[in-house]
């Protein structure tokens, strides 16, 4: 039956940083490790180190020598009363993109099909924002330790479930995580995360945000039109915001019809198009189709890179249509496209989806407000 495990990074966690090391006479635990780690055996834990050798990808030791430091590292701990599941490590350069270096999940992977491994129930500990994404990723609780690189990871921002000192403060975490629902660390992390995001996003992207709303509430006095592209979930949403522009925002003003069509529901131009031409222009020729000056092109894209979002937006432009986007990250290519960017600042994908449903709102409802301010 499948267990739940310490899965602990080695140097900067488990030993002390080294740099590169590949002399087994230099391994020396953290302070409180055996003890910590012995107290997670007690309460069931198994325990198995992963972590990333690229050292023997970048010639500076081979893989001999790593193990070697592991069998050291595991005298050691033999020595504390630690039985260690396993050691799995990533010889890999980082230039190599290979599926085990953390934070991808490769090694995690393997070692939980090797030693049958809860991973919902299992904590990844480490001292780099790569092991803190790797518990993400997998679904484990992740806890950051300040020794190693771990003061630098906090600086960062990194979001850990729990930070410690280093592994002689691991006890109590323990102890109040194994009295808790599996799966909670998930719905707690992802809100919280979602909720920060929102509170970057408002503290990023509200003179952007006002000036998207003005841009399309000129349009709409002047008899314009808005035009919404998007892909996948963006799509959709491209629908949800046109709804809410046609048909209105809220029960509690009432105000006229506004002209705004979401290009991405007509499935017959979408699979025209894409059968006789090939989906990149699939956007910029209805807006070709559709657009005249005046009008406002809404590109939504989390990456801002997206092909066919750019060539809607490159379209747009050339028909002398104003474009905004809604964006995530760095805003990629059609951040520079756009007279109004409006920037996300997150790298996930669902954090950004998330934030821009609240812009959405907010958007249709300045909208409003910029053109009725004393109400219809």
């Amino acid at each position: 039956m499948a267990r739940p495990f310490l899965l602990l990074d080695r140097d900067g966690t488990l030993i002390e940083e080294r740099g590169y090391l590949s002399d087994p006479a230099g391994v020396a635990l953290t302070p409180g490790a055996g003890e910590a780690l012995r107290f997670a055996m007690e309460r069931g834990l198994g325990i198995a180190v992963v972590s990333n050798q690229s050292g023997i990808g970048r010639g500076m030791m081979t893989v001999a020598q790593v193990e070697a430091v592991n069998r050291r590292t595991e005298e050691l701990l033999i020595q504390e009363g630690v039985e260690i599941g396993g050691f799995f490590f990533c010889p890999h350069h980082p230039d190599d993109r290979c599926a085990c270096r953390k934070p991808g999940t490769g090694l995690a992977l393997r070692a939980a099909r090797e030693l049958e491994i809860d991973l919902l129930r299992s904590v990844v500990v480490g001292d780099k924002s790569a092991d803190l994404e790797l518990g993400h990723a997998i679904g484990a609780r992740s806890v950051l330790v300040r020794t190693g690189y771990g003061r630098e990871t906090e600086a960062e921002g990194c979001y850990a479930d729990a930070v410690i000192e280093g592994l002689s403060g691991l006890a109590p975490f323990l102890e109040t995580w194994t009295s808790r629902p599996a799966g909670e660390h998930l719905v707690n992390r992802h809100l919280e995360e979602s909720a920060r995001v929102k509170l970057a996003t408002r503290d990023a992207c509200v003179p952007s945000l006002l000036e998207a709303a003005g841009i399309v509430a000129e349009a709409m006095r002047s008899g314009g039109k808005l035009l919404i592209c998007g892909n996948g979930g963006s799509a959709a949403d491209s629908q949800h915001l046109a709804a809410e522009f046609v048909v209105r925002l809220s029960s509690t003003f009432e105000r006229r019809a506004w002209p705004a069509i979401a290009l991405t529901t007509d499935t017959s131009i979408l699979t025209a198009f894409g059968n006789d031409y090939g989906f990149e222009r699939v956007f910029a020729r209805q807006v070709e189709a559709l657009g005249q000056p005046g009008d406002v092109l809404l590109a939504i894209s989390t990456s801002g890179g997206s092909p066919n979002i750019l060539r809607a937006a490159e379209t747009a432009r050339a028909k002398g249509l104003k474009v905004i986007s809604l964006l995530g990250g760095t805003g990629g290519a059609l951040r520079d496209l756009s007279d109004a960017p409006i920037v996300v600042p997150s790298r996930s994908t669902q954090h950004v989806q998330e934030a821009h449903l609240a812009l959405y709102h907010l958007f249709c409802g300045l909208v409003e407000r910029m053109l009725y301010p004393f109400g219809e």
